[in-house]
């Protein structure tokens, strides 16, 4: 599971750039960040530009704000239920999971072998706060660790 202190990179935006002309790769994205996400617009995929974290479209305010949810859990809790039919795709080329040593925090890089891009699966929903209108807001989805990944994690 990605963490709450999450960080991912998506450097190799050469497949994306031929949708989009101002991408370019960033190395450190974060919680509240605009990312590029693949989603379903009628019958035709679009990539779209949404910040990362999620409030509920019925929140009242940011204090609902989540950044990840558990795939196993997702139906079962109020916040994820009326998401789950908008899905989307968050490309990336690696993510970074922090292991906790005494105070201090060591970041670790995962990524594909041949450092090629994928995607996290996500959820997004949109949000207006009572005196004005949001945009998108994505959140990734997580699962059971495993591999190499599962010995970083807490």
């Amino acid at each position: 599971m990605i963490s709450s202190n999450s960080r991912y990179n998506s450097g190799d935006v050469r497949t994306l750039q031929a949708y989009v002309e101002e991408l370019h790769p960033r190395y450190n994205i974060a919680p509240t960040q605009p990312v590029p996400v693949v989603r379903a617009n009628g019958s035709r995929r679009v990539i779209a530009s949404m910040r990362w974290g999620l409030i509920p479209n019925w929140a009242k305010d940011t204090s609902m704000a989540q950044i990840n949810a558990r795939s196993e859990t997702l139906l079962e809790k109020p916040a994820f239920k009326e998401t789950f039919e908008r899905r989307c795709l968050i490309p990336a080329d690696g993510f970074y999971e922090w292991r906790r040593s005494g105070r201090s925090k060591q970041p670790f890089h995962f990524g594909m072998k041949d450092d090629s891009l994928f995607a996290f699966a996500g959820i997004w929903d949109r949000w207006r706060p009572i005196c004005q209108m949001r945009g998108r807001r994505p959140h990734w989805l997580s699962c059971e660790s495993a591999g190499s990944h599962a010995r970083i994690e807490p």
